[in-house]
């Protein structure tokens, strides 16, 4: 089923994202949900001392890495934290994972879709600004299944069993030789060659869809 509104509201909030993703024991960085308004300072060393000298906050509704950022510093912490926690009761605090690979791969009805690698470009200059703060822009890659490691695949389609049934997109980061699922999105969006390299894509949505 597409637009399972089950699953679309599951992957909406953040925090419901990754309590069933915890639920279900799939690996994902280490994880903890920011529940109090008063955020001190020894809250935050808290943090860094638990989940690592970087920690990643997310604002629950993020989509597209909005309200992401990755802080180091107390202060950086503090100032991010309130700054969310004035749109949002909870915040989802990761541990940073430094991948040497970075996975999308599609699912469809529990069932592989497409796969892609996101890949830093050379140029420099190529960055996005997420409050205020500028971080490399990501392109994306389209690959073929047999370029995929076979435990990026199996990964992604227990993160969507998690979720529930539909159409979905997992990230995966990779780091020595394990896989981490950073996140699944619902309804991705087809836009970066996948009917070249999956002719059948287009099909089996249509098919899913007339069910």
């Amino acid at each position: 089923m597409i637009d399972n509104p089950e699953a679309i509201r599951v992957c909406s909030d953040k925090v419901n994202m990754y309590l069933h993703l915890m639920q279900a024991k799939v690996p994902i960085p280490r994880t903890e949900i920011l529940v109090t308004k008063k955020i001190v300072p020894s809250d935050a060393r808290s943090y860094f001392e638990r989940l690592g000298s970087q920690v990643v906050l997310k604002e629950p509704s993020t989509s597209y890495s909005n309200r992401v950022k990755r802080v180091h510093r107390v202060e950086d912490f503090l100032q991010t934290a309130r700054a969310y926690l004035k749109m949002a009761d909870e915040l989802v605090v990761q541990e940073y994972i430094e991948s040497e690979e970075d996975w999308r791969i599609g699912v469809l009805d529990g069932r592989f879709l497409f796969a892609s690698r996101y890949v830093l470009p050379r140029e420099s200059d190529q960055v996005q600004a997420v409050d205020s703060e500028e971080i490399p822009y990501y392109g994306i890659e389209m690959v073929r299944e047999d370029e995929v490691p076979k435990g990026a695949i199996d990964l992604a389609i227990q993160a969507c069993h998690a979720i529930g049934s539909g159409l979905f997109s997992v990230d995966i980061k990779e780091r020595e030789g394990k896989m981490y699922v950073i996140e699944v999105n619902d309804n991705p969006s087809l836009e970066s060659g996948e009917e070249e390299f999956y002719p059948d894509i287009s099909e089996r949505i249509i098919v899913e869809l007339l069910g």
